[in-house]
């Protein structure tokens, strides 16, 4: 609930907010109100970070059709619209037209860096807690991540704790 009468499914963290409707017209009316309430804050969006994507189904084939043409406007600017060969990254994580894209975690660079420092054990977890997990949990929990990634991720973290 963004004010009296502002209702809008989204999620948001930190400076990102992604807004959800079930129509255009919908998706429309909340992205008026967002910036409505926000400039009630003072705040504003920033149009050089604005996408949509638009998915309509098509009932006789069952699929979804993405729609290319601008639908959206943000004030008085077009919203450019997303095709299905583009992606976004949201929280480290890149979606696509179906969803997350599957991409890899490279940890072992940053692991190697923290197991050559000459650091005690106890310095060495409270940097793998603090600071380099956490900076993970975002594209393994909204990726695409298989039960096969996180046996090995774990594997790697293990062996470099041990080290």
């Amino acid at each position: 609930m963004l004010g009296r009468n502002v209702n809008a499914l989204a999620f948001a963290f930190a400076d990102d907010l992604v807004l959800v409707g079930s129509t255009r017209n919908g998706a429309q009316r909340s992205l008026e109100g967002v910036m409505a309430a926000l400039l009630g804050f003072g705040l504003e969006l920033a149009p050089a970070k604005y996408a949509a994507f638009s998915f309509v189904p098509s009932g006789k084939t069952k699929k979804i059709k993405i729609i290319s043409d601008p639908q959206f406007t943000a004030g008085d600017r077009m919203i450019p619209q997303l095709s299905a060969i583009h992606t976004m990254w949201y929280l480290r994580v890149r979606f696509g037209d179906s969803g997350p894209v599957i991409q890899g975690v490279e940890i072992l660079p940053l692991l190697d860096k923290i197991t050559r420092a000459s650091l005690k054990p106890q310095q060495r977890l409270k940097i793998f807690r603090t600071y380099l997990i956490p900076r993970f949990t975002h594209s393994l929990v909204l990726g695409r991540t298989s039960y096969g990634l996180l046996r090995k991720l774990d594997k790697q973290m293990r062996a470099a704790v041990r080290r």
